[in-house]
């Protein structure tokens, strides 16, 4: 019986199902994304109070004022360092759904480690007291780890669509521990 041969140069059905699976992702969190800024532009041009997609996301943000960026006059449905999470999360899926991040290019726990770093030093110092941040750092700082996130959504519905077409094992995230023992 002839065993099947992973060869990453060759881009298979179930890599281009999930790179779609990821585009689409994508997508959706650009209207995420545009309903985080909606609310100043719709509260300014209609004069009407608070927009209803501020209700949507206080679930998720607390949404103080002093803490959100200001566009057109108003503060955006969330704070500042949630906006700069979902702006990463938009640029992770694009950048993971380009780089065709799968079984091609594995990600290392370490990297994304790295990039939630910022934003988890501001949240630990804040909770010792020191000076909160100003908007624009706070947004900032959270950009890098919201693309974290996205690349770790993204390696998620790698993961998915090869589970459920059957093709590959899932990707997962890559130990750089394993990687060291296995170059021994």
């Amino acid at each position: 019986m002839r065993r099947a041969v992973f060869d990453p140069t060759r881009r298979s059905r179930t890599t281009s199902q999930a790179q779609a699976g990821v585009w689409y992702a994508t997508a959706a969190a650009h209207g995420v994304f545009l309903g985080v800024l909606a609310p100043p532009i719709v509260e300014s041009w209609t004069g009407a109070g608070p927009s209803w997609l501020r209700i949507v996301f206080a679930p998720v943000c607390h949404q103080i004022a002093e803490r959100s960026l200001v566009l057109f006059g108003g503060s955006l449905a969330v704070c500042a360092r949630c906006t700069g999470l979902y702006l990463g999360g938009i640029l992770g899926l694009a950048c993971a759904a380009a780089l065709v991040v799968g079984r091609e290019r594995a990600v290392r726990r370490l990297w994304l480690g790295a990039l939630v770093l910022p934003t988890a030093a501001d949240g630990v110092l804040a909770t010792l007291g020191a000076s909160p941040l100003a908007e624009v750092p706070r947004f900032v700082l959270a950009v890098p780890a919201g693309a974290a996130a996205g690349v770790l959504l993204a390696i998620g519905i790698y993961d998915l669509i090869s589970l459920v077409t059957g093709d590959r094992a899932p990707v997962g995230c890559v130990d750089d521990r394993r990687i060291v023992e296995e170059s021994r």
